[in-house]
This record gives C-alpha cells, sequence and structure tokens, in this order.
C-alpha cells in the first residue's frame, strides 16, 4: 500500500474490502463445508519489498485460514514455499507469474491476473497483424515480470516481416528514474515503445520524459500500470507558462513624483487587493495609484461598486481629464 506500487496496492485492498464488507452485511460467506461465516480482513504493508512481505507471512501465517491479493511477482515469490511448507492457501494473488498457475509446482496457490507471457503475446500479434512496418524499442523490468512480458511479446512477432527490434533495455524495480533508458530508446527511431513496467511512477515520468524529448511512439502499457487516471492523465500534466498563476507586481518602492502614477498591473486585481489600493488612491493628492507617466494615452484602473460584486474598469484622458467606464462583474 506504500511504495513503488501504491496505487494498485491500495486499489487492491479497498476492492477486497468492499466486497467481503458486503457478503458480511449480508450475513457471510458460504464454505465448502456448508458452514457460513464472516471474513475479516487484516492488511499488511509490504512496501513491494519482498523481505518485508516475508515477515508479514510470517506475523499471519497462525492466526489466518488463507492469504490473499498480495501483488507483485517478487513479493508473492518471497512466501511461497514457506506457504506451501505450512500448507496455507495463497490464492487470488495479483500476480501473472505462470509459476502460481501450475498447480502441480503451487499446490497451494492460485493466481487471479492472466499470466504475464500470454499478455505480451498478445500486444505482439496485435502489432504482427497491422500489416504495416514497425521499429519497436523495448524497456522491461529486470525480474521475472519483465521477463514474462517480454518473452511472450517475441514469441509472437518473431517471424514477422513487418516488425523489428531495434533497442532493448532493462531497469530495476528500485530504481526512482528511467530518463537515461528513455533517451537511449528515443535515439533508437522505434516508432512503437513496449514497456513492460510495473511501478507507476516510473511510467508516468517515462511518458513525461518521452514528451520533452518529442519522442511519440505507440506504446504499449501492461495492464497494471495503463490505468488513465493514474498514469496517462497525470503524465499529461506537464508544467507550462499557460498555467501559472495570475501574479500582481510589486509596487515601486520610490515615492511617486507629482506628475508620476505608480502602480501596473498585468491581470485584474483581486477585490481586497483592488479596494486596499483605492484606500490608498485617496489618501494621496496626487492620485498615485495607477499606470505609467502621463501621456495622450489614456490610464486605466479598475474600481468597485460599495456592497456589489459588480467592478467598472475606468479610463481617464490626460488631456480633458474625462473618464468613461465598463462594467464588468468578477
Amino acid at each position: 500500500m506504500s511504495g513503488a506500487t501504491a496505487g494498485p496496492g491500495t486499489c487492491t485492498v479497498a476492492g477486497v474490502q468492499a466486497y467481503f464488507g458486503m457478503k458480511n452485511a449480508e450475513g457471510g460467506v458460504e464454505f465448502g463445508d456448508g458452514q457460513t461465516r464472516t471474513v475479516e480482513i487484516e492488511a499488511l504493508d509490504d512496501t513491494y519489498d519482498p523481505q518485508q512481505a516475508a515477515a508479514n507471512y510470517d506475523q499471519l501465517k497462525d492466526d489466518v485460514f488463507a492469504m490473499t491479493a498480495g501483488l507483485g511477482t517478487p513479493t508473492n515469490r518471497a512466501w511461497r514455499d514457506a506457504a506451501i511448507a505450512d500448507e496455507v492457501p495463497q490464492v487470488l494473488i495479483m500476480t501473472g507469474d505462470p509459476l502460481f498457475s501450475d498447480t502441480e509446482q503451487s499446490p497451494w496457490q492460485l493466481g487471479f491476473v492472466p499470466i504475464y507471457q500470454n499478455e505480451g503475446e498478445a500486444f505482439g500479434e496485435l502489432l504482427a497483424a497491422s500489416g504495416e512496418e514497425h521499429k519497436v524499442a523495448i524497456l522491461s523490468q529486470n525480474d521475472d515480470y519483465g521477463e514474462g512480458y517480454v518473452e511472450g511479446f517475441k514469441s509472437a512477432v518473431e517471424g514477422a516481416d513487418n516488425i523489428e527490434i531495434v533497442e532493448e533495455l532493462t531497469y530495476e524495480a528500485t530504481d526512482t528514474s528511467v530518463d537515461a533508458q528513455i533517451t537511449e530508446l528515443a535515439n533508437s527511431g522505434a516508432d512503437v515503445f513496449f514497456n513492460a513496467m510495473s511501478v507507476t511512477p516510473l511510467v508516468i515520468s517515462a511518458l513525461q520524459k518521452a514528451q520533452q524529448l518529442n519522442w511519440l511512439p505507440s506504446w504499449f502499457l501492461p495492464s497494471n500500470t495503463s490505468s488513465p487516471g493514474r498514469s496517462s492523465s497525470p503524465a499529461a500534466r506537464l508544467p507550462s507558462r499557460a498555467s501559472t498563476p495570475c501574479r500582481s507586481p510589486r509596487r515601486r518602492r520610490a515615492p511617486p513624483s507629482p506628475r508620476t502614477r505608480t502602480c501596473r498591473r498585468t491581470c485584474p486585481p483581486s477585490p481586497s487587493t483592488a479596494t486596499t489600493r483605492t484606500r490608498r488612491r485617496s489618501r494621496t493628492a496626487s492620485g498615485a495609484g495607477c499606470s505609467a507617466r502621463r501621456s495622450s494615452r489614456p490610464s486605466w484602473r479598475w474600481r468597485s461598486r460599495p456592497g456589489t460584486a459588480s467592478w467598472r474598469r475606468c479610463a481617464r484622458s490626460r488631456t480633458s481629464r474625462r473618464r468613461s467606464c465598463w462594467r464588468a462583474r468578477r
């Protein structure tokens, strides 16, 4: 629920608690022995660390009837052998490692998501069936997770004349940045990026780095890191000048001369700012409140109407001292 896979981990725990909370409210869950029981969920955070995952298992194994919804390949592998030896069910776990779907090697385990090889193979078949020529760059996690996706993808595109893998790199699950790998892959000339990555923050930073490099290939992302709400949308929120908030400029420290007005604005003021400056203006005989030096061009300022949300943009002629206003509402 924290660490590199905090997003999927939090969602998984919330889903399990919501489902069994509903079943408990309905009277409980009917088990294979015909008895109906309520199910209590106790969730421990492994921070996506295999050693912590094994420690969590040792803490819970004597007080639970099953372990479920563990997230990640290395974290589930860390206590798989112990669960088999202790005959503790390790079921509906969130990993596509085929080891957990092999009933002979893992008699007390049951996987939940499709195995990585099948998903990677589906990506490869889709690309090969396009009939168009593509150059592919691959970035994968350096463990069973990444190897499974790449294995399935390569098996599907093997022998396809229209697919060429031009560059292949890896990263560690503990890395905090993949900017160097993205930069190198961007120089490969690939128009398709197969990114077998399980860490959502790294996916976001990879998308942002590719945009900064103006490298815009077609992306293939695994199912657990392809959520638009957690990956694609945050990556699109790059800083830009257009999003910079409007700020009122600082007033000049030098006192105004009789023929000079001192403040300039780059954007309409807030009501509190305008009211303060209106009061300051009323205290000075020279009207040291707004705009630049005297000229034939009219100066303008925002004036508020007492007791209303109405504002007027007023301009005073420098020569005739005539003033005209336009109403506006803030």
